[in-house]
């Protein structure tokens, strides 16, 4: 039987749906602790919390481009 290419793409986009499904139920059922909804509340955050050299007035940009111009 010959099967023409879109087919072969439908049906591999039908299989690849059905498996991501059955993981997304699989996960669900697992007891996973939530993800922290602010950047605040992870616990890498706290290695930046305090720092002098970011004002928190400054974007990350803003204290990116002031950074370059007092290094060149």
């Amino acid at each position: 039987m010959n099967i023409s290419p879109h087919s072969q793409v439908i049906q591999e986009l039908d299989r690849l749906i059905s498996e991501m499904s059955t993981l997304r139920v699989q996960i669900s059922r697992l007891d996973l602790p939530s993800l922290p909804r602010s950047i605040r509340n992870a616990e890498c955050f706290g290695m930046w919390a305090n720092r002098e050299d970011l004002p928190a007035s400054a974007s990350s940009r803003e204290w990116l481009e002031q950074w370059r111009k007092q290094q060149w």
